[in-house]
């Protein structure tokens, strides 16, 4: 599916929101429930127009993120509450000018077309996402096998940046940013300061959950000597014993000022 197949750039277009960013050429099954957002799908797919999905900034307030992605409905489906499900297809990445205050909601929009971009800085970087990646994937295996296959063979640098922004989750602030750029090159090398801090944070999670998983490992190791250290004494009767050590070591204390220092140790090495 191909945007000449609508209207073209500017156009108005009916909007909908999500929680987090959409991603262009993702299918995403959503959930609306909205009655403004219902009539905007319906408006959509009667009018055989693409559909905005766009993410609030403060949904009491109404305020959005001026970056939305434009797409198809594949599919639409009534839930038995009354609510609906669609099958979405993002197409492009649109910059959102103004919204048009009517039911169904409706934005004016206009494509963010990437820039020219020097071929070899973009590959060089490239390459070094790729290896930042894998080793991200080992330390935490948030990236399916596919999409990690997928990532290597691809050539188109915004596509990958996209599909690597869609699996990692990115905060609101860090995913706008990275989507409102049209120059490739520094998306790239936003991606790739934001997954060196993602290493090395969980580097350091590894380390510390170590540190304390050895902690615990080793008191608990502690505890079951000691207690098999009393099971040993009590079967040898050695209980008794103990107990007549440390009175003798309490009569000690109490001569301690009354003998000699010399005295002392060697009374004190006899109890031992």
């Amino acid at each position: 599916m191909q945007t000449n197949n609508y209207d073209k750039f500017p156009t108005i277009l009916p909007i909908i929101f999500e929680e987090n960013f959409l991603y262009p050429f993702m299918i995403s099954p959503l959930f609306l429930s909205d009655e403004e957002e219902m009539k905007a799908v319906e408006y959509a797919i009667n009018e055989n127009k693409m559909i905005v999905v766009g993410v609030y900034k403060d949904q009491k307030q109404k305020e959005f993120f001026d970056i939305g992605i434009a797409g198809t409905i594949m599919r639409k489906v009534t839930l038995p509450d009354g609510n609906i499900k669609i099958l979405f297809q993002g197409l492009a990445k649109v910059k959102i000018s103004k919204k048009i205050h009517s039911i169904p909601s409706q934005v004016e929009v206009d494509e963010i077309i990437p820039l020219t971009y020097n071929k070899e800085e973009v590959k060089v970087l490239i390459d070094l996402l790729k290896n930042k990646i894998n080793t991200y994937a080992k330390l935490n295996r948030v990236f399916p096998i596919d999409l990690l296959k997928t990532i290597d063979t691809n050539n188109d640098p915004n596509r990958i940046v996209d599909l690597i922004s869609s699996v990692l989750k990115l905060e609101k602030e860090n995913a706008y940013k990275i989507l409102n750029e049209a120059d490739v090159t520094k998306r790239l090398y936003m991606l790739l300061e934001f997954i060196q801090k993602e290493i090395e944070s969980l580097k350091l999670k590894k380390e510390i959950t170590k540190k304390v998983n050895q902690k615990i490992e080793q008191n608990n190791k502690n505890y079951f000597l000691k207690e098999q250290l009393k099971a040993i004494q009590q079967e040898l009767g050695d209980d008794d014993r103990a107990k007549e050590i440390k009175k003798y070591k309490k009569k000690l204390k109490k001569l301690k000022p009354f003998i000699s220092k010399n005295g002392f140790k060697e009374i004190k090495k006899q109890i031992q």
